[in-house]
């Protein structure tokens, strides 16, 4: 048997895109992604309309003759929409099984989260389903692909006030919802202090360094600690140094790549995805720009 036939013989068909009308597909009512931002979702119908649906979803059979729905979205939710968007009546999607409502849910997630992007409650809400069903932080980690830290501060903007949390809602335009890092220091503080705080820094705009300034003066006040103590000068320079080391570390691993890695890594992406990365790495790039401008007028002393 040559080199070829054998390859082949190890070749396993795994499912085959079906063409299957919107009508019969269902949202996922677990799906983990609930916000889906209206412009973005203009954008791909735009380009479905301009190129077709490039990338199919992935759907699940449902059992039983009581609903007129034949199929339910794991992945792919987004392209429902978009596709009713752009006139579309059907879908190109991939039947797969799923053995419980957890593991339609873990592979949704899997899907989702390495996409467009999610605001912290979604991420939050997601951990929680998992840590209720036991499954370890260190498992979560792997699953997300991020640190554990990473997990247990998400985990810890649960503990915020209901109202607090909803500040921090995507559908709230950015200049008017908290950001993440200072609900974290909130989560520190408690429940009757943190809506007022709360409200206070997004009606001032308040920028990072202020917002963790007012939540330590008023935790101080009855007697609480929030986020790390204040670092010294040197300790601030060990940091950056640290900063940099990892950061050079970390873009040399991609510039070692080839043009044709990259080329397959957005192959089956959608256009939406490959206009983020671009527009992060420029974003990321201007701001290391002016860091070094204000790098270079540091005086020596």
């Amino acid at each position: 048997m040559s080199k070829v036939e054998i390859t082949a013989s190890k070749i396993e068909k795994l499912g085959e895109v079906i063409l299957v009308p919107i009508s019969f597909i269902r949202p996922f009512p677990d799906q983990p992604r609930k916000y889906f931002d209206q412009q973005k979702l203009i954008e791909l119908a735009e380009s479905i309309s301009a190129v077709g649906q490039k990338v199919p979803g992935f759907v699940k059979e449902i059992s039983g003759n009581h609903c007129p729905e034949k199929y339910e979205l794991i992945d792919g939710q987004r392209r429902w929409h978009a596709l009713t968007m752009a006139g579309k009546d059907s879908m190109k999607v991939i039947v797969i099984e799923v053995k419980s409502a957890e593991e339609q849910f873990l592979i949704s997630v899997v899907a989702n989260f390495g996409r467009a992007e999610h605001g912290p409650l979604e991420i939050a809400t997601a951990i929680q389903r998992f840590r209720d069903n036991d499954v370890s932080v260190i498992e979560i980690a792997k699953i997300f692909a991020k640190s554990v830290p990473w997990v247990y501060q998400h985990i810890k903007i649960l503990r915020l006030d209901p109202e607090v949390r909803e500040m921090m809602s995507s559908e709230i335009p950015e200049d008017r919802r908290l950001a993440f890092s200072t609900a974290l220091l909130l989560a520190d503080i408690p429940l009757d202090l943190q809506k007022k705080i709360a409200d206070t820094i997004v009606k001032d705009k308040l920028k990072l360094n202020q917002a963790r300034n007012l939540i330590r003066r008023r935790a101080e006040k009855i007697g609480f600690k929030v986020g790390n103590p204040r670092r010294s000068p040197r300790d601030d320079y060990l940091v950056l140094c640290s900063f940099i080391g990892r950061m050079r570390r970390e873009l040399e691993i991609f510039k070692e790549m080839q043009q044709s890695y990259f080329d397959k890594m957005f192959q089956f992406r959608d256009k939406e995805d490959h206009e983020r990365i671009v527009e992060k790495i420029q974003e990321i790039t201007d701001r290391i720009k002016s860091f070094l401008i204000t790098i270079k007028r540091a005086e020596k002393k």
